[in-house]
């Protein structure tokens, strides 16, 4: 799955679930969105966490979400604004 934005400052989210996992999810870019988008929160707990993205600028970058498993899912942004 990915996300797309047309425009600057506009908002979108995605979910992050996993089926009967009660611990807590992370998000993490790697710095990659730096620039890029914005995302909130950071973490929060299972099952399922719903994420809010901001463009900033053109770009893309991922957001790789993990469980305390070391299960991870990624999700890639991109904003072409021009």
């Amino acid at each position: 799955m990915s996300l797309t934005f047309p425009s600057l400052g506009t908002q979108q989210t995605f979910q992050v679930s996993e089926a009967g996992y009660t611990g807590t999810l992370s998000l993490d870019d790697g710095g990659s969105c730096a620039g890029v988008a914005v995302y909130s929160p950071s973490s929060g707990p299972g099952p399922s966490l719903i994420v809010t993205v901001t463009s900033i600028a053109d770009g893309s970058c991922t957001i790789t979400a993990s469980d305390s498993y070391g299960q991870t899912a990624p999700e890639t942004i991109t904003v072409n604004f021009r």
